[in-house]
């Protein structure tokens, strides 16, 4: 029995190396039967795991048949008011626009500070996926119209996102806050990203 199971594990090798250490007959005998996607962070993409697939994609480095764990993503969003946090009872709107800034934030809406300063105004939709599989197209920029169901009144001034993605037999992965997380799926714990709308 013994022997059997080192006849089998001799022939699984993990290899954990950057996208672009990787070389066919170098670092890699072959070309791998498994690819395991672990550089995501609160944005999903914000680690580079596009141009690692597209990379790996364009130096012919994987197979047809070649698993990519996970296989997919689908990214949820809705529109929010972010509103300044004074600690006094009086119209913050004025103070808005000094919020505002081009780049992705990190934010939690679980946590009561974001539950105080971030106010919901439309329904999660779904706004895009990605397909990882090593069978897919080149991930590339991509723009479309969006339509979003209002369930309160305010100055959208901001969009939050999260994004869910399938393992397969080991259910779903997903960044959603708690109320927006999908049944029996796992929280990974990384928070939401914010992207500010450029003021009016």
């Amino acid at each position: 029995v013994n022997e059997a199971l080192e006849s089998r594990c001799a022939k699984v090798r993990a290899l954990h190396r950057p996208f672009d250490e990787l070389r066919l007959h170098h670092e890699l005998e072959h070309k791998p039967d498994l690819l395991l996607l672990t550089n995501f962070d609160y944005t999903l993409l914000g680690s580079g795991i596009v141009t690692a697939l597209n990379s790996l994609k364009a130096e012919e480095l994987l197979r047809p048949g070649t698993a990519v764990l996970p296989p997919a993503a689908r990214v949820w969003a809705m529109a929010v008011q972010v509103l300044a946090d004074t600690g006094v009872p009086i119209d913050s709107s004025p103070a808005e626009k000094l919020l505002w800034s081009p780049t992705l934030r990190r934010v939690c809406l679980d946590e009561p500070h974001a539950r105080r300063t971030l106010r919901p105004l439309t329904r999660p939709a779904v706004v895009c996926g990605f397909d990882f599989r090593a069978t897919a197209p080149p991930i590339k920029p991509d723009k479309c119209a969006l339509e979003l169901s209002v369930v309160e009144d305010g100055r959208a001034n901001a969009v939050v996102f999260w994004f869910e993605m399938p393992l397969g037999a080991g259910g779903v992965v997903s960044s959603a806050p708690l109320a927006a997380l999908p049944a029996g799926a796992a929280q990974l714990g990384l928070g939401q990203a914010l992207q500010y709308l450029e003021p009016a």
